[in-house]
């Protein structure tokens, strides 16, 4: 009795140990994201209020310090597109350009990718584990990240290939983005020298 009792209790550790969550180098992946010149990626995002809240599907390019975000959806405004090049906005549709300013100072539909890129890239990891997402094995990571001296708690999903699945942007206790990112294709990487 006291050998099957035995048996067992080292079966059941075997068996508990394979279950352990997979603890990932997140250093590698923020290397791997401050690394990269740019991306690609097709982002649903809703920006949330008290009042209301509003939803827009969008290409976003980001190529060295330019970002373009083009929307698609919603159709009345599909086309348009911001174009944040340093501290410069423009806003272009149907091969015409308007200054709108310098660079916006809050988180917004132009932006909020890039949030959650940035946070990705430099952002203080506050939680990680293993999860799924939409029947998926994902990662998914908790940050801190700033947006002109404002903190910013975004929580991230990533694919296999680190890449994004979803994001939820956070400030100041509630959650005011929400990303789901399709087709994203990282740029280069750019070695430091």
């Amino acid at each position: 009795m006291k050998k099957q009792l035995g048996a067992w209790i080292v079966l059941g550790a075997l068996l508990l140990g394979g279950c352990a969550a997979k603890q990932i180098d997140t250093g590698d992946l923020q290397r791997r994201y401050a690394a990269m010149d740019g991306y690609v990626a097709t982002v649903k995002l809703t920006a949330a209020s008290r009042n209301e809240s509003v939803t827009y599907v969008l290409d976003v390019e980001r190529n060295g310090d330019e970002t373009r975000v083009t929307v698609q959806e919603p159709e009345a405004i599909a086309g348009v597109s911001a174009v944040l090049s340093g501290d410069a906005l423009s806003l272009t549709y149907d091969g015409m350009a308007l200054s709108a300013g310098g660079a916006p100072t809050e988180l917004n539909a132009v932006n909020a990718a890039d949030v959650v890129v940035r946070a990705l890239a430099d952002g203080f990891l506050t939680e990680q584990n293993q999860e799924s997402f939409e029947g998926k094995d994902a990662l998914r990571l908790c940050l801190e990240t700033e947006l002109n001296g404002e903190t910013l708690h975004v929580t991230v999903f990533l694919d296999e290939a680190d890449a994004p699945l979803y994001a939820e942007i956070e400030r100041g206790g509630e959650i005011v983005q929400y990303l789901e990112f399709t087709d994203f294709v990282f740029g280069a990487i750019v070695e430091p020298e």
